[in-house]
């Protein structure tokens, strides 16, 4: 009945009732197949089931139907692969069985079995439940879908915060409703331009979990009195993933070689490489994410013109010349070439390794539109050194220098004339920090005093 609708972009209102009358009596259980024929959900319509009382009073809680569901499947699975830049090349066929709703918070089962010619996923689902929960799900499913692919022996293993971190960014960033319900009204809504703030007031109210608790949460850490933090905690983690260097692309590769390993840390420091060459270089990172955002906003960050002369500020170096003996001092800037170049790394290796720090403390300032370019310098500076970083004589020369100091200088300069091409780019109007910083005090004020508003939306009607 769906085929030949696209469904990642389907608003649809009403469908429960359509597919009841066109697919037979009410309260038969019937089986539908989605746009892509990936999922098939058995279940009876809506209007066969009597009300839950209690259970459907929360304002969060999403009822299921065959008709509907399928169509929320496949609208969250093209918001997956939209985020991680993947194409819909599924293997894995998902069957959804929905049973009569018992109880808040029942349990669902999924389950993957093996066979000669692929995997099948089968999920046991209640016919209704919490609007995040059924995005996790989803999410889950087809992350493990996408996992197994290559995977022979076994089912793969996915980090505990991936899916949930992944489903809670969908839910943050996505310009319309994912999971659908039958006898609803969609209306799509504008994107929140920030999609950390419920997780910066909750950093700010709790303390942030650690590494270690994000990996092996504790069963009191997934209560339903603690996984708003918990959630929370890895959507920040998988928000800042994605915004490294190739974060995307790294996160494909995890997935990738997630069945060659036995677990999920191996194939995560093998995508990640580049950035975190040991689980402990993660633990830092992810503690300074996580302090830093509870204490900073959309508000408190450089507009591009005054990150632009920030940035260059940082990438020239000043230093003392005299052009003739009895002349006074002069100041010249050079550029991060002309030092890695001319002068000796004994005495380079302070100076770029402090603007390493300072690219990062600037990071923590800049829209995310320009964090990859800091990122860029960062990262090529820091593999220079880590390249050269071997003891060398006071005074010495580059000839005195490790033997690949030449190809490494060869590298960073290259990589540095191509970032400097990109920075070309950037506003090169002058902004002062006072015109910044006035103009959010006003965005905000204005925020306050239309928060009584209703948000703006434009209605679908119905087809």
């Amino acid at each position: 009945m769906l085929a030949g609708v696209k469904a990642g972009r389907l608003v649809l209102c009403g469908l429960a009732w359509w597919a009841a009358a066109g697919l037979g009596l009410a309260g038969e259980p019937r089986t539908l197949q989605s746009q892509s024929g990936q999922f098939l959900v058995r279940g009876p319509a809506f209007e066969s089931r009597p009300a839950q009382g209690a259970i459907l009073t929360n304002l969060s809680t999403v009822r299921l139907e065959p008709a509907v569901l399928t169509v929320s499947c496949e609208r969250i699975k093209q918001a997956l692969l939209d985020l991680l830049d993947l194409r819909d090349q599924w293997q894995g066929r998902i069957f959804i069985q929905l049973h009569p709703v018992q109880q808040d918070r029942e349990p669902v089962v999924v389950t993957s079995t093996r066979f000669v010619d692929g995997w099948l996923y089968r999920v046991q689902m209640p016919d209704a439940m919490d609007r995040g929960r059924l995005l996790k799900v989803v999410v889950q499913v087809l992350l493990l879908e996408i996992g197994n692919r290559r995977a022979q022996g076994r089912s793969v293993e996915l980090p505990p915060w991936l899916a949930e971190g992944l489903a809670a960014h969908l839910a943050a960033t996505a310009s319309a409703t994912l999971a659908l319900e039958p006898h609803t009204r969609v209306s799509r809504q504008e994107r929140d331009p920030d999609p950390l703030r419920e997780v910066r007031q909750m950093l700010r109210a709790q303390t942030p979990l650690t590494w270690n608790e994000l990996n092996w949460p504790t069963p009191a850490q997934l209560a339903d009195e603690n996984l708003l933090l918990y959630r929370s905690c890895a959507q920040l983690f998988v928000h800042e993933l994605l915004r490294l260097k190739h974060g995307r692309e790294s996160l494909q590769e995890m997935l990738l070689l997630l069945p060659e390993y036995l677990n999920w840390q191996t194939a995560f420091l093998g995508s990640y490489r580049q950035v975190f060459p040991r689980l402990a270089e993660v633990e830092k990172w992810w503690a300074l994410q996580a302090v830093h955002l509870a204490g900073r906003d959309v508000f408190s960050l450089w507009p591009p013109a005054e990150t632009a002369r920030q940035l260059e500020d940082i990438l020239g170096t000043a230093v003392q010349v005299r052009l003739r003996t009895n002349d006074l001092p002069q100041s010249v800037h050079l550029k991060l070439q002309s030092v890695i170049q001319e002068w000796s790394f004994a005495r380079q290796h302070p100076v770029l390794l402090q603007k390493v720090n300072q690219l990062q403390a600037l990071r923590l300032r800049t829209v995310p539109e320009l964090t990859a370019l800091l990122d860029g310098y960062a990262l090529a500076l820091d593999d220079y050194l880590r390249a050269l970083d071997k003891p060398e004589r006071p005074g010495g020369t580059w000839s005195e220098a490790p033997a690949n100091s030449r190809s490494a200088v060869n590298r960073i300069i290259r990589r540095l004339d191509e970032l400097d091409l990109k920075r070309e780019r950037l506003p090169r109007t002058p902004a002062r920090i006072e015109d910044a910083v006035q103009s959010a005090l006003t965005e905000s004020f204005r925020r306050q005093t239309t928060t009584s508003a209703p948000p703006a939306t434009a209605p679908v009607t119905q087809p």
